[in-house]
């Protein structure tokens, strides 16, 4: 598999987020930028496995997580996507505040391809999808340690 926007157009990116106003900055980033991008976004984990079973024709090329959401939590999502055999080859990006090593150590052994810390505003949302976009997701199945956990520089 080579970058997304070589690969995919619309990408069809699955965003699992239960903060409204991180799933409007999300969506409105999205918007801007001149790829072009399918979003579908659900509140927790458990409307990840929701829409996979209740759309069949739905495949996304790209899911976020968010770690700490209800009724499934992202880390939980993951293990379920990476038992799948559709989804088992997705690229799956954490994307939460949480910073602490155990969930991110957590996220790197049930099969996450990387972990972003919540950029903060608008100008870091891009940077990371631009990070995102020209990245050669053969390289990160499985990632490398040094390379899974990006903090707030995603330059």
């Amino acid at each position: 598999m080579q970058n997304l926007i070589a690969t995919y157009s619309p990408i069809k990116i699955l965003l699992a987020e239960d903060d409204l106003d991180d799933q409007f900055i999300f969506s409105d980033t999205i918007k801007q930028l001149s790829t072009s991008i399918e979003l579908t976004i659900v509140n927790d984990g458990q409307g990840v496995l929701d829409v996979m079973r209740s759309n069949n024709n739905f495949i996304p090329h790209i899911i976020f997580l968010d770690v700490n959401m209800p009724k499934m939590n992202g880390i939980e999502c993951l293990i379920q996507i990476r038992r799948n055999k559709i989804l088992k080859n997705t690229p799956c990006i954490i994307l939460t505040t949480s910073t602490a090593p155990k969930d991110i150590e957590e996220t790197y052994n049930h099969g996450a391809n990387l972990y972003f810390e919540k950029p903060i505003g608008y100008t870091d949302f891009v940077k990371m999808f631009n990070k995102l976009f020209e990245v050669n997701w053969a390289d990160y199945f499985p990632p490398k340690r040094e390379s899974f956990f990006i903090a707030k520089t995603y330059q």
